[in-house]
């Protein structure tokens, strides 16, 4: 439990019940006599301080008379106990300008107090002391109680009336153990006090309760006990065993639960396997130095495992989840992960047709709570309609679907719609701006700005959303960011800018870090333009996000993105500044003249003046052009082929493709365009290579910069093609080398490599047969077997296995060569012994093809 500081006597005024009391010391013996309604006397001391002690007695504190009624009236003799009481400071609610000497009882903070009583039916014991003997005796029964063990205690049993029997008289303390207590455990969140989270038993004393606002006059914890509607056993309008009350608004977020046979509801954590986890983090927390002082650690060269040096407090260490590393799942020693409470509920922050600050006490159960997660969201959803704000909601939520992931302690960023350009096309249109924070309690509400407000908690005020003077031409990209991006890069309450698409000519919405990525920004050019008040450039950005997503024609492509920015300082007169304050006053929205009202005119006037990145391109209607290196078909010529050196849009991003297949190589080049097809957003690598039967297509992109294009020849001859026939070498499979017969149909040799092998039979019956890659050497020894260069010019492997055709020589006449039947095979030639082989000399001779 982390105590709040102390509350000095001087600011609290004692109101006692709704009426006030002045205090009169009585020196001798102060009698009592009990009443058939109150059979009992008591006595009691305040616990706001340890220097001076105010005492109460019968009559004095409706509050305490009626919490520890039950208990003095079955009371046989005289009992110390602990209780609270009710007091109404002289300190003003926070949200309240006031005067000091002024201030009204309902206009003050109301609180809770801890007190100890003695009560008695019979009370000769106190009936002979002074009020000074009174005071001493029960300080000295608080310390001794206070000082006594809790592991000492025993527990007593109670019974209720269905004959139950359970553990009374305890709550579980911040470790996790029993400790004694004469009154109801309790679990509270009050975003408002230093600590957020108390839990046990009541001691209000240690709860800095003096943060109010005047939102809860009526449902602050005073007015509760008051009404009977609070922890208490043998109240009416109790709240329920295990039950909460809320009271949840834009300043305020409260929650009450109560304890009486299951003390274990109104511990910090209802969680069984986070209070399996307090007993090892306990010790680790006794025993290692980096854990609970990480500075010091450093210092002592200790830390041997860079533990982050933001410190843990004991209560959220030893409530953290463990860690666990390595293939056994070892339990990290100090790495735990922080788990918050975190403040859930909806709230309406604006609307323009005002709203009710206020809200209602509503009832729930401890188990509806949301369980401790690592991170707390506040999602802000913004309505526009035609520009102008309609309404303003703000979503609190634990992160239950591990929607945050920043390191930061409070991380906010702009969200949605999923498509930011919808804010400047679509007329009505909701906006969400979500903020993620890791690092305290309730750190997703903003309360109500106390002077003790948690530096992790979101940093935005109600007030913020208010009175805001468009500056800018368009409204609701002017609201987002002057609200949420205040003081920050791409913020909109000291400039204007405006951003386009050159490819579409059209105005898209580029928020750095939130469109693009804030440390990759390249800036191609900037060209200041005095005479208007204007600095104009051209940004290489990394997306984040779709840029033209309101189109249907496009399709989002994760590459380099290249568009055109201006932005402008308005000059603001002083007269302007005047009205501006007047319809500030009236709340009405003034219409004013912006400096980037004309920015579309800029950009259609200086796209073309700032130089851009380009590519070279041979593109023609059907998209771009392909270019042969080497055919097998046709010949080659460059004739009549324009390549162009043309300015980039949408990307700096220029294209080289190589396309080989066995009977060509070509290639073709372009700068890269906005895709149409999820297959070409999808092939968005530097390097990409497809296949399709037996053709490769290999496609490199690459980014220029405003002095290079990088798809040249050079790029080309160098280094593209020289990668593209190693690769598609590499890829084919060898076939191996060649197997052919020789002499017989039984005994085959291996030949040098794998062109095929060849069976010729001349009509003379000399029968030649043997590998293709050895007609050389065959043709020089017998030059009459001329005819068998056929087979070494022979398409054998696009569509059969074998060619077999009839030969005869009409070239080298003055030669005499044999003329007959030669098949040329990729693998086997048929076997002249098969009835139907082509050699077989029963079988006819097809009609003769000329060997050139």
């Amino acid at each position: 439990m982390v105590a709040a500081s102390s509350i000095s006597k001087f600011s609290i005024l004692i109101i006692l019940g709704f009426s006030s009391f002045k205090k009169e010391n009585i020196f001798g013996a102060a009698r009592c006599t009990p009443t058939i309604m109150k059979p009992f006397c008591w006595w009691a001391i305040d616990l706001v301080t340890a220097t001076k002690f105010h005492l109460y007695r019968d009559g004095m504190s409706p509050l305490l008379e009626h919490n520890i009624y039950v208990r003095c009236t079955k009371a046989d003799s005289g009992i110390y106990g602990f209780s609270f009481m009710n007091v109404t400071t002289n300190i003003a609610y926070v949200d309240l300008e006031v005067n000091e000497n002024e201030t009204k009882i309902e206009e003050r903070q109301k609180i809770l107090i801890e007190a100890i009583y003695y009560c008695c039916k019979s009370c000769e014991y106190y009936e002979n002391k002074n009020d000074e003997e009174i005071i001493e005796d029960l300080v000295t029964e608080f310390y001794r109680r206070r000082l006594k063990d809790s592991d000492d205690t025993i527990v007593s049993t109670y019974e209720d009336d269905s004959g139950y029997q359970g553990d009374s008289g305890y709550c579980i303390n911040v470790d996790g153990e029993k400790e004694m207590s004469d009154v109801s455990c309790m679990f509270m969140l009050d975003v408002n006090t230093p600590a957020k989270v108390h839990f046990g038993a009541m001691h209000w004393n240690m709860i800095d309760l003096m943060k109010q606002s005047s939102e809860r006059e009526n449902n602050s914890l005073v007015a509760l006990a008051l009404s009977g509607h609070f922890c208490a056993s043998y109240s009416v309008s109790q709240i329920p065993d295990g039950e909460c009350v809320r009271y949840a608004s834009i300043r305020e977020y409260f929650v009450l639960c109560c304890c009486y046979k299951t003390p274990e509801l109104c511990a910090y954590t209802i969680s069984n396997k986070s209070l399996n986890n307090v007993k090892a983090n306990r010790e680790i927390w006794e025993t290692n130095i980096e854990v609970r002082n990480s500075l010091l650690a450093n210092e002592l060269g200790k830390n041997t495992y860079d533990t982050p040096t933001s410190s843990w407090t004991y209560r959220d260490f030893i409530y953290s989840a463990p860690t666990t590393f390595g293939e056994q799942k070892e339990i990290s020693s100090i790495r735990n992960v922080p788990l918050w409470h975190c403040a859930v509920g909806r709230f309406m922050v604006y609307n323009i047709r005002g709203i009710n600050t206020s809200a209602e006490l509503d009832r729930l159960k401890r188990k509806d709570l949301p369980l401790r997660t690592q991170y707390c969201i506040a999602d802000f959803w913004i309505e526009f309609k035609e520009g102008r704000t309609e309404s303003i909601f703000f979503d609190a939520k634990a992160d239950t679907k591990r929607e945050c992931n920043s390191i930061e302690s409070v991380f906010c960023q702009l969200i949605g719609p999923e498509c930011f350009n919808n804010l400047l096309y679509v007329t009505n249109i909701r906006a969400q701006y979500q903020c993620c924070c890791n690092r305290g309690n309730l750190c997703n509400h903003w309360g109500n700005n106390n002077p003790s407000k948690s530096k992790y908690q979101i940093s935005l005020k109600p007030k913020d959303f208010h009175n805001v003077i468009f500056q800018c031409h368009i409204k609701a990209i002017a609201y987002l960011t002057q609200i949420f991006m205040k003081r920050a890069n791409g913020d909109l309450s000291e400039i204007c800018w405006r951003s386009f698409d050159f490819h579409f000519e059209q105005e898209i919405l580029m928020i750095p870090g939130v469109s693009y990525q804030r440390q990759m920004v390249y800036r191609v050019v900037s060209k200041e333009f005095s005479d208007q008040n204007l600095v104009c450039e051209i940004l290489n950005t990394f997306p984040l996000r779709s840029q033209n997503c309101h189109r249907k024609d496009y399709i989002h492509e994760p590459v380099t993105y290249q568009f055109f920015k201006c932005e402008c300082k308005q000059q603001l007169t002083y007269l302007s500044l005047l009205m501006d304050l007047f319809f500030s006053y009236l709340r009405k929205e003034r219409q004013i003249g912006t400096c980037d009202e004309n920015m579309h005119d800029y950009f259609k006037q200086y796209k073309n003046t700032l130089k851009r990145p380009t590519c070279y391109e041979a593109y023609h209607e059907n998209g771009p052009l392909l270019i042969d290196l080497y055919s097998v078909t046709r010949n080659i010529s460059f004739a009549g082929i324009l390549i162009k050196r043309v300015m980039t849009n949408s990307t700096p991003i220029c294209v080289t493709f190589v396309k080989i297949s066995r009977e060509s190589i070509s290639f073709g080049i372009h700068t890269l365009r906005p895709p149409k097809t999820d297959a070409q957003a999808k092939n968005s690598r530097r390097f990409t290579t497809f296949k399709r039967h037996q053709t490769n297509i290999f496609v490199q992109r690459c980014q220029s910069n405003s002095t290079k294009s990088c798809n040249g020849f050079p790029n080309l001859v160098e280094h593209l093609l020289p990668l593209t026939l190693h690769r598609y070498a590499g890829d084919r499979e060898p076939s191996g080398y060649s197997k052919c017969y020789i002499t017989d149909d039984l005994q085959r040799i291996n030949c040098k490599t794998n062109l095929g092998c060849f069976d010729f039979h001349s009509f003379d019956g000399e029968r030649q047969r043997g590998c293709i890659d050895d007609i050389p050497r065959l043709i020089k020894e017998k030059p009459r077997l001329l005819v068998l260069n056929y087979c070494k010019h022979v398409k054998l492997w696009m569509f059969r296995s074998y060619v077999c055709s009839g030969v005869h020589n009409i070239t080298d006449s003055h030669v005499k060569t044999l003329d007959g039947v030669l098949c040329c095979c990729k693998k086997i030639c048929p076997l002249s012994n098969q009835a139907q082989s082509p050699t077989n000399e029963n079988m006819g001779f097809n009609t003769f093809e000329s060997v050139f």
